[in-house]
């Protein structure tokens, strides 16, 4: 009997979705126990899948390393870019990828794990897609005319912003012991938003940093 379109579609639909939860589950493993000690067997296991669709729809596992990665930085690529290449003085657009960001690690919360244990683990894969992740940023916030570099006080500034906001994923159990409420539950994260809101406006307030003029 001939193939229904309906059935095409349907297997592709199934397809996609068995590859998305393979990769959902990918992450996890990475990020718990690093890329050395992931089995193909408990990511399979994680996504309800057979360990053979795992080659079947990645290859070797070094592609599902990367694409484990790339996947999670296509989540929030679009939205740092569209905040940090805006219209605006310094502090408005640091502002606005701040809270690009958080949207992305809320969606993404075991990304900064998957990045903390390819330090650890030495593997440069998942580095260079973080890079190539925040390198938009950087760019957006060199666009201005006239600006070849960040001025020093906004580079630190933006060193603090990035660990305020990437703690809590990357130490939740920790300090949620610590301070005895979820640090990631949704009223802990919009105060973290109202605390970004508050440092960055007050670093812009401290330091006083003009935006460059434009040449003439």
């Amino acid at each position: 009997m001939a193939m229904t379109e309906s059935t095409a579609d349907g297997r592709e639909i199934r397809g996609e979705a068995t590859a998305s939860a393979l990769l959902a589950a990918a992450r996890s493993v990475f990020a718990e126990r690093g890329f050395r000690g992931a089995s193909v067997r408990e990511i399979a296991r994680r996504a309800g899948a057979h360990p053979a669709l795992l080659r079947y729809h990645f290859g070797a596992t070094a592609s599902l390393v990367e694409q484990a990665g790339r996947r999670a930085k296509r989540a929030g690529r679009d939205r740092v870019v569209a905040a940090g290449s805006g219209d605006g003085t310094l502090a408005e657009k640091a502002r606005l990828a701040a809270h690009a960001y958080l949207d992305h690690l809320e969606s993404e919360r075991e990304f900064p794990r998957l990045v903390q244990r390819a330090l650890l683990d030495g593997d440069d894969r998942i580095l260079r897609v973080a890079t190539d992740h925040l390198r938009p940023l950087l760019a957006g916030l060199l666009a201005a005319p006239g600006r070849s570099s960040l001025p020093r006080p906004i580079e630190e500034l933006a060193v603090s912003v990035f660990g305020a906001l990437v703690a809590p994923f990357l130490y939740g159990p920790l300090l949620s012991e610590l301070l005895g409420r979820d640090v990631l539950s949704a009223d802990s994260l919009a105060r973290r938003r109202e605390h970004l809101e508050s440092l960055i406006g007050a670093a812009a307030l401290l330091f006083s940093i003009p935006d460059p003029e434009p040449p003439p």
